[in-house]
């Protein structure tokens, strides 16, 4: 057997390719969750209420918008007009507070009022992307669930985060004004609207990866957050496990982990230090692998793309086998990815002749060589004998564009 066989045969044993697994019956397994999900019953997929719904066509006017992301916290107007369109005016871009120090409450809320206070005359609603755990609220508001991404304010764990927005402004002479807090995955479908009905779209899906993955789909007319990077649907294979059980938060979140950026490069060392011990890699390659404590998607994603990266001290037969072993997880990524995606689309079981608009966001999702393309790939052949038309779009600011959907 030829080395190259060797590695592909390998990979399907290992159930680390795409062709080591059905897609349809995956597919299945997805949308059968997602119901147990909105039914209340058992499930991994905890299909949340966001309380809104896409901005119905005709709608204008002029909201601000708070994007509140793990790096950078961003203010500013979004000018909706009569055609969808959005215009983001008078946009304050600053550091995410709490990062790297801790901050109090006031401290947090300060920094929001600081680039909304100066418009506060041209504004009575306020779109409020939070990409943090939070649980969104009847009244459109969110308690804030924990931190996360180092960022550091405890004072405001369990505070609702719109209210006490809008105390802040209110108190600092603003007048009396309204928040809708959402998520990014939610404000990633929202941000995808306009787009979507550009072609004739009627029925939306935001999708993100990233560092991390999520979903978000239409349901009776209501957006839900599908949390779909907690699925457990389905078996995983013994190196997920084996990643799994090096992880702090062992048994949750098993699908974000076989496909996201945080995770397909360990994941990959982890494939690694398991071929190596069944001789796929040179005995000098096998001892350097041995060595190594971390991968990070970032470098094998542009080494698979031929750019230059910190040596690894490997031979080339043995980087070969490396990048093969990449490529057979972003391939299985982005199967998993299409099935997600797949399966938010065929929910209700429905056909349509209008195209769904899928607005697909994430680092990882767009850098990693072929994952994109592959994705759409499967999600064509998963969805053909549904009779579904889709169209992916890329929406640059779908955060604040989302928010200020959300706004109306």
């Amino acid at each position: 057997m030829s080395d190259d066989k060797q590695i592909e045969s390998w990979l399907m044993e290992q159930g680390l390719s795409a062709g080591a697994y059905a897609g349809s019956g995956m597919l299945e397994a997805f949308r059968v969750e997602m119901e147990a999900g909105l039914a209340g019953a058992s499930s991994s997929l905890a299909m949340l209420p966001t309380y809104l719904s896409p901005l119905a066509a005709g709608v204008e006017g002029t909201v601000a918008f708070v994007d509140a992301g793990g790096t950078n916290l961003r203010t500013g107007l979004a000018v909706v007009d009569a055609g969808g369109q959005v215009t983001l005016e008078q946009v304050v871009k600053r550091a995410m507070p709490g990062r790297g120090a801790e901050v109090s409450a006031a401290d947090f809320y300060e920094s929001i009022c600081a680039g909304l206070l100066p418009v506060a005359d041209r504004f009575d609603r306020i779109g409020f992307c939070f990409s943090y755990p939070a649980e969104i609220l009847p009244n459109r508001d969110g308690r804030l669930l924990r931190w996360t991404k180092e960022i550091q304010i405890p004072e405001m764990v369990g505070s609702c985060v719109g209210a006490d927005l809008v105390a802040a402004l209110e108190q600092r002479g603003a007048g009396r004004k309204s928040v809708t807090v959402l998520n990014d995955t939610t404000a990633t479908l929202l941000g995808g609207c306009s787009a979507g009905r550009a072609f004739g779209a009627e029925e939306f899906v935001g999708f993100i990866l990233g560092t991390g993955t999520n979903c978000a789909c239409l349901h009776g007319g209501q957006i839900f957050n599908m949390e779909s990077g907690n699925f457990a649907g389905w078996s995983f294979s013994a190196v997920d496990d084996r990643l799994d059980a090096l992880q702090v938060n062992r048994g949750q979140y098993r699908f974000e982990k076989a496909v996201s950026g945080a995770y397909l490069g360990p994941l990959t060392l982890v494939a690694m230090q398991e071929a190596a011990q069944e001789g796929l890699f040179s005995a000098a390659g096998a001892a350097v692998i041995e060595g190594w404590h971390e991968l990070d998607t970032v470098s094998l994603s542009m080494r698979l793309a031929g750019e230059a990266v910190p040596a690894w001290e490997l031979a080339e037969k043995d980087e070969r086998v490396m990048l093969r072993i990449f490529e057979g997880l972003v391939e299985r990524a982005a199967l998993f990815s299409a099935v997600n995606m797949g399966a938010a689309m065929v929910l209700d079981r429905t056909e349509g002749a209008a195209p769904i608009c899928v607005n697909a966001n994430g680092s990882t999702f767009h850098r990693t060589p072929g994952l994109a393309a592959q994705t759409e790939v499967f999600m064509r052949e998963l969805l053909e004998p549904f009779g579904r038309e889709f169209r992916v779009v890329r929406v640059a600011d779908a955060p604040a564009l989302g928010a200020a959907m959300a706004a109306f």
